[in-house]
């Protein structure tokens, strides 16, 4: 199993696709 939490798009689970990183914000 695998995490992430932006959704990636990608038919082999690949963390380093920068295009599916997104934006995270801390207050």
């Amino acid at each position: 199993h695998w995490l992430t939490w932006a959704p990636v798009e990608h038919p082999k689970p690949n963390f380093h696709l920068p295009e599916f990183f997104g934006t995270l914000v801390f207050d």
